[in-house]
């Protein structure tokens, strides 16, 4: 009996074993070092590193832990099926997230080597790799499209220096009359704040490109009109590319090139580089001279034009009218 026995507990203590490094196995480590790129990879102690987690949809309560001397951080005891993980770091008031990431099939350790920037409010950081302006026309508008390609050539990530009152928000301005406006993409809408001056963006903007599109319309008449449009960052090149139906266009700060077509039709291209920041740019809008010739002389055939001609078909009618029957029995006595 005491031989069973002991057989018996060898055999459940060794199932215990068994089960508990199972369970162990089962169990990560996610790991890694915060990095300054601003600073060549400097290791940042001190960093707020936060783990979140989730269990398919089910977002699980995250873990937060400081970095050490040598930027090093390490989460464990974490299950590593059927959940995925995101690091997200703050530095110097902004907060870096990354990728999320899974456990792979054996997998325990995740290494992760984070990379994140100081911060900077100097506006000379931002310039514009490449600008389009693309513009059609109605009888009484201009579509202007822009695209520009948006650079922080530091490497820090450049924030407003007051948000609240829009100092140092990234800017983009339109030209006195604009109505339409219409934001196409880039930073997020929720970061754009849109006014009858242009556009303001709040958002963090790292080291990198953007490339960020917006619309608005020009009121355009018969006469020539002058468009200022003003850029507050340096440009590094220009294109404007104007209907080559129904526009005319010149600007003394800009070179006529050769006419290109698009998907929308035929474009005469004007260009510009090394633009200054703070450049106002002047364009000469005017329509061609057979259309202007058109415009003048419809009003001729306007409401008083028509007016008269209705007269005189009234008054066509009424002696038609009157005179028909004389004419009628004069035919009857001849015959």
């Amino acid at each position: 009996m005491p031989r069973y026995t002991a057989m018996v507990a060898a055999g459940l203590l060794a199932g215990f074993l068994f089960t508990g490094a199972g369970w162990a196995q089962e169990l990560g480590v996610i790991e890694g070092q915060v990095l300054s790129a601003t600073a060549g990879d400097t290791p940042i102690q001190g960093a707020i590193v936060t783990l979140r987690s989730w269990r398919g949809d089910e977002e699980l309560p995250p873990q937060e832990m400081l970095t050490d001397e040598q930027g090093q951080f390490s989460f464990s005891g974490l299950e590593v099926l059927d959940h995925e993980y995101q690091l997200l770091v703050g530095h110097e008031d902004v907060t870096y997230a990354f990728a999320r990431k899974a456990f792979l099939p054996d997998e325990t350790v995740l290494s992760v080597p984070l990379s994140v920037y100081d911060t900077t409010s100097d506006e000379g950081v931002v310039t514009v790799d490449r600008a389009h302006l693309i513009i059609d026309g109605d009888a009484e508008h201009l579509h202007v499209q822009e695209v520009h390609i948006l650079t922080n050539t530091s490497l820090a990530t450049y924030v407003p220096r007051n948000p609240e009152t829009g100092e140092g928000a990234i800017r983009f301005p339109v030209p006195i009359g604009a109505s339409n406006l219409d934001w196409l993409g880039g930073f997020s809408a929720g970061s754009v704040a849109v006014s009858e001056a242009g556009f303001n963006i709040y958002a963090l903007f790292l080291p990198g490109t953007v490339e960020v599109a917006f619309s608005y319309t020009l009121p355009f008449s018969a006469s020539p009109d002058e468009v200022r449009k003003t850029f507050p960052y340096a440009v590094d090149h220009l294109d404007v590319f104007v209907a080559a139906s129904g526009i005319e266009a010149s600007s003394p700060q800009l070179v006529q090139e050769d006419p290109i077509a698009m998907q929308a039709g035929h474009y005469n291209r004007f260009s510009g580089d090394q633009l200054p920041a703070g450049t106002s740019l002047v364009i000469e809008f005017k329509r061609p001279e057979s259309q202007q010739a058109a415009q003048v002389t419809a009003p001729a055939a306007g409401p008083g034009t028509t007016t008269v001609i209705v007269i005189v078909v009234v008054v066509v009618l009424v002696i038609v009218v009157l005179v028909f029957p004389f004419i009628r029995r004069v035919h009857r006595k001849t015959g």
